[in-house]
């Protein structure tokens, strides 16, 4: 709404699996902002189009962040409040919606996180392996050479080790875990 001509970016976690898992605070923060950046509007239009959302969605990037940021920033100073979204989970995680919550804070707007699932946290919980301690790794070298070196510290670590990983590359991965850490497991 208007307060003054800032409004106020909101940070939403969306569901990683079941449309469902949607937060009531979520909802009520679709139902209300006029404009959701969304990494992918398609994926978002999706969730909103099952809780029955209508908003104006525009995506963030990557293709087009600094325009897209420009254009926000200039929603917000008109007093328009954004939600800004990512296709599951929280966006800044393996998202580069960081880069517009950086450059709203910046701008000097206020920013609110609207907490929600957690595909890392959900993977940790699954997996049945210890959360007391979990490092995460969201972007791993592509290649062979470097994501060796790259594991080689975790043969003396034993926190549980969550890597986000695009599927073309589960295979490196998997060889590459089998060659340098056989011991752990996976």
């Amino acid at each position: 709404g208007l307060r003054g001509n800032r409004g106020t970016l909101y940070i939403v976690g969306t569901p990683i699996g079941s449309f469902d898992d949607l937060s009531i605070r979520a909802l009520a923060i679709l139902n209300r902002v006029p404009i959701i950046a969304a990494e992918t509007p398609l994926a978002t239009q999706a969730l909103l189009a099952h809780h029955g959302v209508s908003a104006t969605i525009t995506s963030y990037g990557p293709g087009n962040l600094d325009e897209k940021i420009t254009v926000l920033l200039h929603h917000l100073g008109q007093g328009h409040d954004i939600a800004l979204v990512s296709d599951s989970g929280m966006p800044v995680v393996y998202d580069p919606g960081r880069i517009l919550i950086a450059s709203v804070r910046q701008a000097g707007y206020p920013v609110t996180v609207i907490p929600g699932p957690s595909a890392m946290t959900a993977a940790a919980a699954l997996s049945g392996y210890s959360g007391d301690c979990i490092v995460f790794e969201g972007r791993l070298p592509r290649t062979g050479r470097l994501l060796i070196g790259f594991l080689v510290p975790f043969r003396q670590r034993r926190e549980t080790l969550v890597i986000f990983v695009p599927s073309k590359h589960c295979l490196l991965l998997l060889r590459a875990l089998l060659r340098i850490l056989p011991d752990r497991q996976v």
